[in-house]
Parts: C-alpha cells; sequence; structure tokens
C-alpha cells in the first residue's frame, strides 16, 4: 500500500508576541511542524506497519521545510517530496501545487492533519482531494490495513465509529490531546539526513482574488465598568442595566 501524509512548516504560535501599542504581532518562536502535524506523521507511519507500506512525507514550503521533511523521515517515512515555495499564497495555490505532485504517484491512502496552528483555515487537505479527485474523511482517529483492506476508526457526532473504506482516500485526523506516539530518533535523523529529498519547483502563484493584508491583532476598546463590593442581586441589577443601556439584551 502506497501511503503518503501532508506536512506543513508551520510559525510557531506560542512565540506570538503582541505590540501593546500598534497591535502588530511579531514572531519570535521557530517555525516547524507542529502537533497536528506530528500526529499525522506519527499516524501515517502507523498505518504503514500494518500492512508493510511505503510511505512519503509531501510538504510545500520554504528551504526549511527541508529539516522537516527530513524529521518525518527520522520518524519511519520512507521518503520525501519537497514542493520549493517562498512567500504566502493561497490554500488553492498550496492545495494545486500538493494535488499535482501526488496525482502520478497513485498513493492509496493520503493523511493529513485537522488544521495547521498557524493559520488555521481546515480546507488544503479537502481541496487535495477534490483537486484529485479522490472522495475523503475526516476527525479520522486512527487506520488500519493489517488485512489488505483499510479500515478507519473515525469520530461522528462525538460518537466513534468503524468504516471499511475503497481506495484511494484521503484520510483527515481529528484534534488530537498528547503527544504522538511515535517521535524523530536521534539514529532516525542520522539515517534521514542521508536520504535524498525530492525537489519540486512550485511556480508562480496564480492570480487569486484574495487580497492579505498585514497581520493585526484586533483592539480591545471602549468604556469598562467594574462592579465591585456589591451585594449578588445589587450587582446583578447593575449588570442588567448596562446590558440594557448598551442594546445588548431585550
Amino acid at each position: 500500500m502506497k501511503i503518503a501524509v501532508l506536512i506543513k512548516h508551520a510559525e510557531d504560535v506560542r512565540g506570538v508576541r503582541i505590540d501593546s501599542a500598534t497591535g502588530v504581532p511579531t514572531l519570535a518562536g521557530k517555525a516547524g511542524l507542529d502537533r497536528t502535524d506530528l500526529h499525522a506523521i506519527s499516524d501515517a507511519v502507523d498505518l504503514k506497519e500494518t500492512c508493510d507500506g511505503h510511505l512519503t512525507a509531501v510538504g510545500i514550503g520554504p528551504a526549511a521545510l527541508k529539516d522537516d521533511l527530513v524529521s518525518a523521515m527520522a520518524t519511519g517515512a520512507d521518503e520525501a517530496i519537497h514542493i520549493v515555495f517562498e512567500g504566502e499564497a493561497d490554500t488553492r495555490f498550496v492545495a494545486t501545487r500538493l494535488a499535482n505532485a501526488l496525482r502520478d504517484g497513485n498513493y492509496d491512502v493520503i493523511l493529513a492533519g485537522k488544521l495547521s496552528e498557524d493559520y488555521g483555515t481546515g480546507q488544503v487537505a479537502q481541496q487535495v482531494a477534490e483537486l484529485i479527485g479522490i472522495p475523503h474523511l475526516a476527525n479520522v482517529l486512527s487506520a488500519d490495513a493489517a488485512d489488505g483492506t483499510l479500515h478507519v476508526n473515525y469520530e461522528l457526532d462525538g460518537f466513534a465509529d468503524e468504516l471499511t473504506l475503497a481506495t484511494p482516500v484521503l484520510l483527515i485526523n481529528g484534534s488530537r490531546e498528547g503527544e504522538p506516539s511515535r517521535h524523530a530518533s536521534l539514529r532516525g535523523m542520522m539515517t534521514a539526513r542521508k536520504k535524498t529529498v525530492t525537489q519540486i519547483e512550485a511556480g508562480e502563484p496564480d492570480a487569486s482574488p484574495l487580497i492579505w493584508s498585514a497581520p493585526m491583532a484586533a483592539r480591545r476598546g471602549g468604556e469598562r465598568v467594574i462592579v465591585r463590593d456589591e451585594e449578588p442581586a445589587e450587582a446583578a441589577k447593575k449588570l442588567a442595566a448596562w446590558l440594557r443601556e448598551h442594546r445588548l439584551v431585550g
């Protein structure tokens, strides 16, 4: 079984700092694989080992993405494809370039995280599936193909369910807590750095109807009313009066 996992070189949102005067955010953290992709890679390796498959990590991004792809191979991926692109583009461009790289690979299963931790659009994986022309399933918890058939556990309206799926198919992880079960080991990193990462030039972005504005944190303005040292009943009356005055309640 041929498997691919999609990854992204994501900004570290834990390193975002907001200038209190201007509202402009700055990125102080180191970009790389976020928890969503770490779980996706771990799950892809799990699936690969249930069917003795072949796993390819695929991503689009700057030169630094190569380190993320090496990390994916150190975790258990067999090879990697780097679609080289410096700059920003909309999800349609990203999904199109990913689909172009995947289309001729005859992958049985493509795995992706629910959404990245930086921009978090949650659109790319679905767009890739549509562009390739294969079905997709979201909120996936786990998958195995030990008997040659793809069995998927997924969440539906808060309840776990199981499906047997035909391939090819794209699987999108649900939200995950905690750390992934698999990590890049030191020995794995040493081996992965000797492997070749296939590079593909992404080319220039297509014309887009979207206009990117500079990132800006929402300002909190307006008057504040603080109620202290009041009996609960009196405090509730003052709160209700304030809400009515500002037409926030009928």
